[in-house]
């Protein structure tokens, strides 16, 4: 059984941890959820999964609405 990761926050830095986990740490991990106060850098952060590592594209949940994501 793979490990569920969920991206709180996919600005700059972050790209470093999605990027592993889809690419290098695919067959451990998954990403199942983007968290952020910005749908650019999420909607950004789907695309990159998707397209260079052929992630599935995950759900994205505004701050406000981390408890609704958990």
């Amino acid at each position: 059984m793979k490990k569920k990761y969920v991206q709180v926050g996919t600005g700059g830095r972050a790209r470093f941890f999605y990027e592993s986990i889809a690419g290098t740490y695919n067959e451990t991990s998954e990403i199942v959820a983007f968290c952020d106060i910005s749908q650019t850098r999420m909607d950004y952060a789907n695309r990159r999964i998707s397209e260079q590592y052929g992630h599935p594209i995950v759900p994205t949940y505004h701050y406000q609405d981390f408890d609704k994501m958990l």
